[in-house]
């Protein structure tokens, strides 16, 4: 069994599935991200998730539960 052929098929279609993710990203965020809070909000849950290794359950209901407040508070 040859494993080096399978090792670069399998990098290959990890490689095709990391550009179309990113391009998906890239549409859903030009999207979506219009005001600043938002941005405000992407950047902190990148950097919880990223350098503070916070569970990303834990950062999408912080999420929610601040972007709540903000919408009641009439900030956004």
């Amino acid at each position: 069994m040859n494993l080096k052929a399978v090792r670069d098929a399998l990098a290959e279609v990890l490689a095709s599935f990391t550009g179309k993710l990113a391009v998906v990203i890239l549409q859903i965020s030009h999207a979506t991200m219009q005001t600043s809070a938002v941005l405000a909000m992407a950047a902190a849950a990148f950097i919880a998730v990223r350098w503070f290794k916070i569970d990303v359950i834990f950062v999408f209901a912080g999420g929610i539960l601040l972007w709540i407040g903000l919408v009641v508070s009439n900030i956004v």
